[in-house]
């Protein structure tokens, strides 16, 4: 799921796998690639929890919306 939905949050704020990884560079002194975050959007690679809730941050979204197949569902 975190990779669908990684995609569809970045999609939603025309971010780039670049732009997020500037971004979470100047948010959280985050030193991620660009290529690792394009290996999260096509499920091949995870990020640390630590990570993610940055990510999270960063995309001004919940974990729940980045790990939950159906955040109402979850609530």
């Amino acid at each position: 799921m975190l990779s669908q939905n990684l995609k569809r949050l970045m999609l939603d704020r025309a971010m780039t796998p670049e732009a997020l990884s500037v971004q979470l560079s100047k948010d959280h002194d985050m030193r991620v690639a660009a290529g690792t975050i394009s290996a999260w959007m096509r499920g091949t690679r995870t990020p640390s929890v630590s990570t993610l809730i940055c990510v999270a941050s960063t995309l001004d979204t919940s974990l729940d919306a980045l790990l939950v197949r159906d955040v109402q569902a979850a609530v």
